[in-house]
């Protein structure tokens, strides 16, 4: 189980020490269980919440481990032995679980009997390990009642956090899913409780909620469900002031259970739920403040819609948006703060990033998009400040533009720029910062890291060839001289045009690195006077031999290579 927390970034677990394991009678110890926990927490780096509680028969009138000690010197004992062996090794201790319901103490609440007990076993604390926190162990629900006759008792004097489990079915409204406002409510009014009976720092805690995947009881739910609530229950927590905050459970108990609130399936396989703790830590767990302000956004229900932005600890800002009735909806957001420009959309299965491609700056400069798609699942986005690299292009010998000439490109994205050569010039050369790359059109530089100065030169382009001249009267012998220097095969195109406006075409295969030459008169036939286009699809030479005999007092030939317009 302490492997599986690894991937979730946990840094925290609640873990019994319950006194009818540990003494099974009097003076008879086993702590190997409980020895091995620590040493594996400890090597996992994971801080341990400790339950102290569950008399043994022996010590609490032969009745079962819920009812309380009757015993009270053998309760200090249980303490003081096991907080001295764990002394620096365990940060919280939490007394009993759940005291204010029969379930976990029998045969009903008594604040009166469990303000003494928590009284004792923070005496017997605070001597052997004086550094450690001392919980009040964690109320069923709110518990709002049992938390205020303890109160005026006196037991603010013996804690240094008071801890409660408000799972939905539990806050009395009937609605199983999260409650949001309501449930922040709660926490405010818990924290006016405590403070109208002590001037001392208490902390707050919820050391249990969750919603259970079992079928058979309410408030059971799907997969996706649970994964769904979770998270923003988390969220929402998380802008509120409550110290810290703990899922139940890590894995499910045995499959036939209704106890199926874990993360993981009883064979370790992860539901949704796990992989969606996993990105709340990693968006989440670096926010060092509620940013209110941060981001601006609405919606057409507006009455409920739930949305928190968080400041990180690197400034960025965490943004997370949800119907808290479960209900669709579209989002428009805009990031307060201009200084910011990416804004990135994160999976809560997966983390990965991507930009939001929509987002474009609004008349104030700030990053702003509208039309995002909002439900039960959390909208998670983040918005950065990210470095900025200058993309520049010039030309070597003109004959063409690019587009654009220069850009500012935020880092990791791509920059794409367009050639548009002169009529007839191509892309010869492509050199970026002082290295030829290979052509391409546009040209594109994935994932900028630093900035770019881009040189591009424009030459002819010589897969079109025009000859004007050209006669097979008698005593005239025309040729076309076809090369093509590349290592991959191409096809020429000749088109033959005579006076009359007619015209003729011929197809010649050109393999690689070959050359071919085709008789023009054979082609076109005698007495034609032609001009000739030739065509490929790739760069090729095109040369035109021209030899003639006229009327037996001039001989001779010539040569040239086709023009390109």
């Amino acid at each position: 189980e302490l492997r599986a927390l690894d991937g979730l970034g946990v840094s925290w677990v609640r873990c019994n020490f319950a006194w009818f394991d540990l003494e099974l009678s009097p003076g008879e110890w086993g702590f190997e269980g409980t020895d091995l926990l620590v040493d594996r927490a400890e090597e996992h780096g994971v801080n341990i919440l400790g339950i102290l509680g569950g008399s043994p028969t022996w010590a609490n009138g032969g009745n079962p481990p819920n009812f309380p000690p009757t015993d009270m010197a053998a309760w200090r004992n249980y303490v003081r032995t096991v907080c001295s062996r764990y002394r620096g090794r365990v940060a919280v201790w939490e007394i009993w679980n759940e005291e204010n319901i029969a379930a976990y103490w029998a045969p009903g609440p008594d604040t009166v009997a469990y303000t003494a007990l928590l009284e004792a076993a923070s005496q017997e604390i605070r001597e052997v390990d004086p550094g450690v926190m001392v919980m009040m162990g964690g109320l069923a629900g709110v518990g709002i009642e049992y938390l205020y006759s303890c109160l005026e008792l006196g037991a603010a004097d013996y804690i240094d956090a008071v801890a409660y489990h408000p799972y939905p079915e539990t806050l009395g409204s009937g609605d199983f899913r999260p409650q949001e406002a309501w449930s922040r409510q709660i926490v405010s009014y818990m924290r006016r409780l405590i403070s109208s009976y002590t001037t001392k720092d208490i902390q707050l805690w919820i050391t249990e909620f969750g919603w259970t995947t079992s079928t058979t009881i309410p408030p059971g739910v799907d997969y996706q469900t649970q994964a769904d609530y979770m998270l923003r229950t988390l969220i929402s927590y998380a802008d509120t002031d409550l110290d810290r905050v703990f899922w139940y459970s890590l894995r499910d108990d045995a499959n036939g259970s209704i106890d199926r609130y874990g993360l993981l399936k009883n064979d370790f396989a992860p539901k949704p739920s796990y992989h969606y703790y996993a990105v709340f830590q990693n968006v989440f767990g670096g926010a060092v403040s509620p940013e209110p302000g941060g981001v601006s956004c609405y919606c057409s229900r507006p009455g409920t819609l739930e949305a928190h932005c968080f400041r990180r600890g690197d400034g960025s800002l965490a943004f997370a948006a949800w119907k808290s009735d479960d209900g669709v909806d579209e989002l428009s957001v805009t990031v307060s703060d201009p200084a910011y420009n990416r804004l990135l959309v994160v999976d809560p299965v997966t983390g990965e990033r991507k930009p939001v491609e929509e987002a474009s700056r609004d008349a104030q400069g700030k990053l702003s998009v509208s039309g995002l798609s909002l439900g039960r699942t959390p909208l998670i986005l983040e918005a950065r400040v990210v470095p900025t690299y200058s993309v520049t292009v010039t030309t070597a010998e003109g004959h063409g533009k690019v587009e654009p000439s220069s850009q500012v490109v935020l880092e990791g994205d791509a920059a794409i720029i367009d050639f548009i050569p002169d009529t007839d010039y191509r892309v010869a050369s492509i050199i970026d910062n002082g290295v030829e790359v290979p052509v391409s059109d546009p040209y594109v530089i994935d994932g900028v890291v630093d900035d770019h100065e881009v040189v591009v030169t424009f030459k002819p382009d010589r897969t079109a060839f025009f000859f004007a001249e050209g006669y097979t009267g008698p005593g005239f012998e025309e040729w076309l001289t076809l090369a093509n220097p590349a290592e991959e095969p191409t096809q020429a195109r000749i088109t033959y045009m005579f006076r009359d406006g007619s015209t003729q075409t011929q197809e010649v295969s050109l393999g690689a690195t070959t050359r071919q030459t085709v008789d023009v008169n054979a082609a076109v036939g005698p007495g034609k006077e032609v001009s000739i286009k030739v065509e490929a699809d790739a760069p090729i030479v095109a040369e035109r031999p021209m030899y003639f005999n006229y009327k037996g007092a001039i001989t001779g030939g010539h040569d040239v290579v086709g023009c390109g317009s």
